[in-house]
């Protein structure tokens, strides 16, 4: 028996009067009476609808890994105090940030600098103060984690003694930086010193001024090739304090300009790593390993603009971490060592 063709006021009239409740589909009459065949076209669309997300999930193509995985990548910014007023100055093209390399909580907290300029809208390149440029570029396009590491862990630079650069620190802030690519927040990482030390050889002093003085100046045009490339980007720089800085803060001790002294000046703000003191991971002529490293102030976390005696040294603020820092080892593994004259002196200023 077949049932009359009806509209669907009147299928809604039945139904209801058979205690069910109608909804409108334009699915063929069955055979069942009109309520079924309201209902049990229903699961076919289901199914089919688990057909099409299955084909879905099987056809869009992963990924290439760029460092940590998405279990353990951080996805939002930790806050940092005065980065709003630092992003708004509209004429910033570049940020310096100095710092005594192999501290755990400075790449952390340059992390937090590079995730909080992403409130500004504009693309953004960090620069390392690492030789390889094309190590860098091998971790980010490697396929997954376990690779990515293992490229950059047998590089020459990596497999070295270490001075802080190359550390578990700095290991981990290129997790970040990956992650950050991944969000669309990082443009590109760029490693600032691939020429800083050509030309230095022999003994002659006044030659090794001149090569290392070149190599300063190299540095800079790097940052400032990048920034060519993306004209409305933020290069974002961590390096030793003496590049980082804006003019020669040490004139009695080293003879040349720094790399911040070739950057656009109006264009260009340094800031200098404030901490409570403690240590840090870093080579001297007596060998590596953890040093002291005392404090310079005792501002809380975050980011003080034209502050004195940053000004001193050829810096416009300060980057406070608000807590003491902790030796962070070398990435490879190596142990602390010392040569044959032994004891631990107090770090220079960081080159």
């Amino acid at each position: 028996m077949r049932f009359p063709s009806i509209g669907p006021t009147r299928r809604h009239r039945i139904c209801h009067a058979k205690g069910q409740v109608a909804k409108w589909r334009f699915r063929p009459r069955r055979v069942l009476g009109p309520c079924y065949a309201l209902r049990k076209p229903m699961q076919h669309s289901r199914i089919l609808t688990v057909k099409l997300a299955f084909v879905v999930l099987i056809t869009v193509p992963v990924p290439a890994f760029h460092g940590r995985t998405s279990a353990s990548e951080r996805s939002t910014c930790r806050s940092l105090e005065g980065t709003a007023l630092l992003w708004s100055k509209t004429e910033l093209r570049f940020v310096n940030v100095g710092e005594a390399h192999g501290a755990n909580e400075v790449p952390r907290i340059f992390a937090d600098l590079v995730c909080s300029a992403g409130i500004t809208g504009r693309p953004i390149i960090v620069g390392l103060e690492m030789n390889s440029q094309i190590g860098l570029d091998a971790y980010f396009g490697a396929p997954d984690r376990a690779t990515a590491e293992q490229r950059l862990l047998s590089s020459d630079e990596w497999k070295a003694d270490g001075d802080g650069r190359t550390s578990k620190a700095m290991l981990a802030l290129l997790a970040d930086l990956a992650a950050f690519q991944r969000r669309g927040l990082v443009r590109k990482v760029v490693a600032i010193s691939v020429s800083r030390m050509e030309g230095i050889e022999g003994t002659d002093q006044a030659a090794l001024v001149k090569a290392v003085a070149s190599g300063e100046r190299r540095m800079a045009e790097t940052l400032i090739q990048a920034a060519a490339e993306s004209p409305d980007a933020l290069v974002i720089t961590l390096a030793g304090s003496f590049h980082a800085s804006k003019r020669n803060g040490y004139p009695d001790v080293i003879p040349y300009e720094p790399m911040g002294a070739y950057l656009p000046a109006e264009h260009t703000v340094a800031l200098m790593i404030d901490h409570l003191g403690g240590g840090n991971w870093g080579c001297d002529p007596q060998g590596c390993g953890p040093q002291p490293w005392k404090s310079n102030a005792s501002l809380p976390r975050g980011v003080v603009l034209d502050r004195k005696p940053s000004h001193d040294l050829g810096f416009d603020g300060i980057l406070a971490i608000g807590t003491r820092v902790t030796p962070s080892p070398p990435a490879n593994g190596r142990k602390p060592f010392r040569h044959a004259s032994g004891a631990l002196i107090q770090q220079r200023p960081s080159e």
